[in-house]
């Protein structure tokens, strides 16, 4: 039977048996294998391809005409030194758009030429009005009277998502004055403003023509989705229960459960104790109480418990409960829906409802990727739907979607859920548990039971599984199969997950394994939680995003096979940000699974054939589980490794990975690791250096012995230097600077007391690390949290002094810095202390450039002015300590942070007596004006191809004795500035050096009074 709760404008329906799908509106996913293209944007819109010819930053002759939002592509992953190169040219990198893509904000003015710098920056164009508009607006068969009646009349209810930073209060006006429009309410669920909304839908083109929209979709509908589950899951066996056996049923473990109304006075939950921290089961009812079936039946299969071994007592029984109502369809309740269960202790969500309506990644999705990667140790799960083909949420990249199978004792054969992939070709659903006619508690009664079908009534039987599987990290069963509260840890959902996936098992009554249909199979806690006296033994790595893996980087673990008994399974799972609104493709960050057997057979994850990994292949670029499988796999040493083969977002990324057999972890003499990452580029005036880690193992490492190998690219020797130790395991290593034009080619090594001489990269010198030319470098950067000299001239007005601090906001002036770190320059710090009278004056410390190649100066800038009048924030540049000042320019009204960049050659002559100044009036005293600056650093180009006057060495316009004495010292000691050297290497042939043959050249000059 089907159960229908209508809200205002959406409802959920319960859905127990499944129906025949409408598969003429599905999408057709994409294939597993097939990689994306690198020229190309995967949008909600459809896929567009971008000519790098036509990129802004090579056909734009001058500064961009209009600021606004912008895509940028690179030619691959982003990088933290992408990062900090593109940072370095004022571009900040927003939300990524696959593939290589990134939203980015660019002002007015910006020389879009200073990307040609950039080899790595592919395309740059505007982002298009024709990509916020999600193609399926209008196509789901409405399940509620209202959202048909809407439709009838031409109306949608839509989700109107901001760039990032975008404020809704510019925006709702506008949408306010469309005919028939009604905004409903604004949400901020992370960096993009939410705006709720009904409208016809010949307005939507209208709503997509608002500048700061980045994406519209429509709002979601959701539907419900519902003795022997304990030991189906556990060994499936009759009655055989080892977790149970072992002391773990639950204990110390909260679920916490978002559905209808559960009945807290049925015996499977029912206390004289209030509710509360004291209650045996429910610790939190976060809504007024009631008697549903659907909550109560679910409740009872996850956590219920009446004290006898029955019907009445659910999968993790000694659990406890926090609860809640179905949140409001939005990514912002969603996540705040999970997040309170989460500050109540929940770590373990299960969820029996969904979206019948739609197969897109949307808000929904969106918040529940959110909550798990804010919240790196909850697990959400999610019923997928009872139809035929996968819908939504249960898309969602990081939770667990459940499939339900039949009963005991048809445990292998399917029962009910929608098949995948995902509309963007990931795999779900991932693991089934039965769900064909579950036993639970009756809503309304006592303690009776009854019996329901569907898919909701399989995900609570695996979220109690993960419960009893995280009972066993926390309680210290791990590594030896025995409760040893010293080896008990706090698991992340990433462990948790790939300890249920890997304990799944084929179900033999649906056609493949792995498949879209069962996923990974039937959970069967056994096969992967070691016990005493099993011979499948247990050896996982949890690694939290703050340890994890950045673009490039690479992690490898020995496994020992003991024995061919027992299959080889490896999991690998991580915790993925969630994807930007209006992206076709969900992934962002990708790291892959590779295992190399003792005969040197690599297995890619997620390449099977006849339902076991096979060689070949090619890597997985979107899903977030990659399992290998060996039925009967080689004796002998195993290579794990957990490549980054991209972290656009968000990062480092964490990752947790589970291997089971007859295996044990296999002790290497030593291990070198890089926890930073190596460095891809390196100075042209500094050392470079970075952290090693070198880990002893089974022998102790020989003191002095860590070195770093280095050459120049092409030729053959490689230098060496040892490495600095800074305490434990812990040594720092230290590139030398290069010259234009180099790479330099590295390695390291250390010796163990055995013997053993380990490498990194494993197979060097074969194999090395590579670093080119950083030809930016830093001569000066300040964020204000310290003094670094700036000094203020306030004294010619009567408020609004320039002061460093933290912002408070209000009367137009920030209440936040731009760089995040808390401080900056404010004209008043206090609401309404505005400017007046004026000009107030904040001028920089002397910077010396006068050795510098082409510089560039930066700085973040704030202007608020109400009347838009004459009244301006100038900013300008002078090169003889202050006495004259050039203009950089006049910012009128611009009430948002926006990061400016001026080329320094461009405005003055390089000397060592450069300051920068900002001013601000208000004259006449006639309006509200603030001002802030803040981030402001000088770079310099030292590769750039500059211009010099041969012979003026000193570089003040004219060549004279004053240039003799630095000629003499490039002579004598070599170096010197890029500018030096072409201003010194003044022969008819230039070297790019200065020597002897430079001598009677230069003293001509002298003589002349400058080079012919």
């Amino acid at each position: 039977m089907n159960r229908r709760y209508v809200s205002l404008a959406l409802c959920f329906a319960v859905a127990f048996l499944a129906v025949p799908s409408l598969a003429a509106d599905q999408p057709v996913p994409a294939s597993v294998a097939t990689p994306l293209e690198p020229d190309a944007l995967y949008l909600r819109v459809g896929t567009v391809t971008l000519d790098a010819n036509a990129s802004l930053h090579r056909t734009a002759a001058a500064p961009l005409a209009n600021g606004g939002w912008f895509v940028i592509q690179l030619d691959g992953p982003l990088s933290p030194q992408r990062q900090s190169a593109l940072a370095d040219v004022g571009v900040r990198v927003g939300q990524y758009l696959p593939s290589n893509a990134f939203i980015v904000r660019l002002e007015r003015g910006y020389d879009t030429t200073r990307l040609t710098r950039l080899p790595f920056v592919r395309w740059l164009g505007a982002y298009q009005q024709a990509w916020k508009l999600d193609p399926e607006i209008g196509r789901p068969q409405y399940a509620t009277p209202e959202r048909q009646a809407m439709a009838q009349r031409g109306e949608f209810a839509i989700l109107v998502t901001l760039f990032d930073g975008e404020p809704v209060a510019a925006v709702v006006p506008t949408i306010l004055g469309l005919k028939g429009a009604v905004v409903h309410w604004t949400e901020s669920p992370g960096d993009n403003e939410l705006i709720s909304a009904t409208i016809r839908r010949a307005d939507l083109p209208a709503i997509a023509a608002i500048e700061t929209v980045q994406f519209v979709e429509e709002a979601s509908e959701l539907t419900p989705r519902n003795d022997t589950d304990r030991w189906i899951v556990q060994s499936n066996i009759l009655n055989v229960t080892p977790l149970y056996t072992n002391g773990i049923h639950g204990e110390g473990q909260i679920v916490g459960v978002l559905d209808t109304k559960l009945d807290i006075n049925h015996c499977m939950f029912r206390d004289t104790v209030p509710i509360g921290p004291n209650h045996r089961k429910i610790l939190a009812y976060n809504t007024s109480t009631g008697a549903q079936f659907h909550g109560t039946h679910v409740s009872g299969t996850v956590a219920g418990d009446n004290g006898v071994n029955d019907n009445t007592r659910g999968v993790a029984y000694l659990s406890k409960i926090v609860f809640n109502d179905i949140p409001s369809f939005t990514e912002t309740a969603m996540n705040t829906s999970l997040t309170t269960h989460h500050n109540q202790g929940g770590r373990v969500h299960t969820n029996s409802w969904g979206d019948d309506g739609t197969t897109a990644y949307n808000s929904l999705c969106r918040g529940i990727d959110l909550f798990q990667r804010n919240n790196e140790d909850s697990l959400v799960l999610f019923a997928v739907t009872n139809l035929s083909l996968l819908k939504n949420p249960e898309n969602a990249k990081n939770l667990v979607a459940v499939g339900a199978s039949q009963d005991a004792p048809s445990q292998a054969n399917h029962c009910s859920g929608g098949a995948g992939p995902t509309s963007d070709g990931r795999r779900k659903p991932e693991i089934y548990a039965p769900g064909c006619a579950t036993n639970s508690a009756s809503s309304g009664t006592a303690c009776n039971v009854t019996t329901a079908t569907g898919t909701s009534m399989a995900c609570p039987a695996v979220a109690g599984s993960a419960m009893l599987i995280r009972q066993y990290y926390t309680d210290g069963y791990y590594p030896t199969g025995f409760a040893s509260p010293s080896d008990g840890f706090l698991p992340t959902s990433a462990l948790v997950k790939a300890t249920l996936l890997n304990s799944a098992v084929d179900m033999t009554g649906i056609t493949g394994y792995p498949s879209n249909q069962e996923g990974w199979g039937r959970v069967l806690l056994d096969n992967a939680l070691y016990l005493p006296s099993d011979t499948r033994k247990l050896v996982a790595y949890d690694v939290r995003n703050a340890d994890g893996l950045t673009t490039g980087q690479e992690v490898e673990y020995q496994i020992n096979v003991l024995g061919n008994s027992q299959p080889l399974k490896i999991t690998l799972v991580y915790t993925d940000v969630p994807a930007t609104s209006g992206a076709a493709q969900a992934w962002i960050n990708d790291l892959d699974l590779e295992v190399v057997a003792p005969d040197n057979t690599l297995y890619r994850g997620n390449v099977f054939t006849n339902g076991q990994s096979s060689s070949g292949g090619v890597r997985d670029d979107r899903n977030n589980v990659e399992q290998v499988h060996r039925n009967s796999p080689g004796v002998g040493v195993w290579i794990v490794r957990v490549r980054a083969f991209a972290v656009n977002q968000g990062g480092p990324q964490g990752y947790a990975v589970v291997a089971t057999g007859d295996i044990q972890a296999e002790i290497p003499p030593l291990s070198i690791h890089l926890p930073n990452g190596a460095p891809t580029e390196v100075s042209p005036v500094n050392n470079t250096d970075f952290v090693v880690r070198i880990t002893p193992g089974s022998e102790n490492i020989v003191p002095g012995s860590p070195t770093l190998h280095h050459r120049v690219a092409g030729d053959t020797a490689f230098q060496t230097s040892p490495l600095t130790s800074t305490g434990g395991n812990n040594y720092l290593a230290s590139l030398p600077p290069a010259d234009c034009g180099q790479t330099l080619e590295f390695y390291l090594s250390a010796e163990g007391d055995a013997g053993s001489v380990v490498t990194e990269p494993a197979d060097a010198p074969t194999t090395t690390y590579s670093a080119t030319l950083d030809s930016i470098v830093t001569l000066f950067s300040d964020n204000f949290e310290t003094d670094t000299g700036w000094t203020v001239d306030n004294a010619a007005g009567t408020g609004g002094a320039w002061e460093r601090g933290i912002p408070i906001g209000g009367g137009g002036a920030p209440s936040t810095d731009y760089d995040g770190s808390g401080r900056c320059y404010v004209t008043g710090r206090l609401s309404g202390d505005d400017v007046d009278g004026g000009p107030v004056r904040v001028i920089s410390p002397i910077f010396d450039l006068s050795g510098a190649v082409d510089p560039t100066i930066r700085f973040a800038r704030w202007f608020y002015n109400n009347n838009q009048d004459i009244d301006r924030l100038t900013a300008a540049i002078s090169n003889n300590g202050g006495q004259t000042w050039v203009i950089l320019e006049q910012a009128t009204h611009a009430p948002s942070w926006s990061l400016r960049s001026f080329r320094i050659r461009d405005y003055v002559t390089l000397t060592s007596q450069v300051r920068l100044r900002f001013s601000v009036a208000d004259q006449p005293n006639n309006s509200t004006t603030e001002a802030a600056v803040d981030a402001v650093s000088i770079i310099d180009d030292v590769c750039a191809s500059v211009p010099c006057l041969k012979g003026d060495i000193n570089n003040d316009g004219v060549v004279d004795g004053d240039d003799t004495q630095r000629f003499v010292e490039l002579l004598i000691q070599g170096g010197g500035s890029p500018y030096e050297l072409c201003a010194g290497d003044v022969q008819s042939t230039p070297n790019g050096s200065v020597g002897a043959e430079d001598v009677a050249n230069f003293v001509e000059c002298l003589l002349a009074g400058g080079c012919p």
